[in-house]
């Protein structure tokens, strides 16, 4: 006991802290462990029952995110084929106006052609009858007189300007 005196403590007050203690030990644990016990048990039950709801609800919105994306992924997939359907239909009507524009110019063409190979085939019958008036006169001139080579000369001179007037008119028209 004499190192309890050195240090200080009294061996009669150690005893009734201790005694005092192991009663307020008892004491707390009839009255004050028990339920506190019980609320930390509650409460971890709790956090528990709270994590596997999270784990629960963090699985459930995995599944709906595949869902939407599976979704969105063919809905992505059914905008890019009616584009390209779209795409192709542009397409075939833009051939087809060419196609159009080019039959109509083609048909232009052939009646320009015909119109230009009608008047081409007007003047020349103009031009023959013409050329058959000048050598009927030209037969009447020659047979009304009597030629001389000056004379002969000069009606060949006359008739070879008016067939190339007639020509230049001709072109002209």
């Amino acid at each position: 006991m004499n190192v309890l005196e050195q240090l200080g403590i009294e061996p009669g007050a150690l005893l009734v802290n201790i005694v005092g203690f192991v009663v307020l030990f008892l004491i707390l644990r009839k009255w004050a462990f028990a339920p506190i016990s019980e609320v930390l048990a509650s409460r971890a039950r709790q956090i528990a029952d709270d994590v596997a709801k999270a784990e629960q609800a963090r699985q459930q919105a995995e599944v709906e995110l595949a869902s939407v994306q599976r979704r969105r992924q063919q809905l992505l997939a059914a905008v890019d084929q009616e584009a390209e359907q779209l795409r192709r239909k542009v397409r075939a009507e833009a051939q087809a106006l060419v196609e159009q524009a080019r039959r109509a110019a083609r048909e232009r063409e052939l009646q320009a052609e015909r119109n230009i190979t009608a008047a081409v085939e007007q003047a020349r019958q103009q031009l023959r009858a013409e050329v058959s008036t000048l050598a009927v006169e030209f037969c009447q001139r020659l047979l009304a007189q009597s030629l001389d080579a000056e004379r002969q000369q000069a009606l060949l001179d006359a008739f070879i300007a008016d067939v190339e007037k007639m020509a230049a008119n001709a072109g002209q028209n």
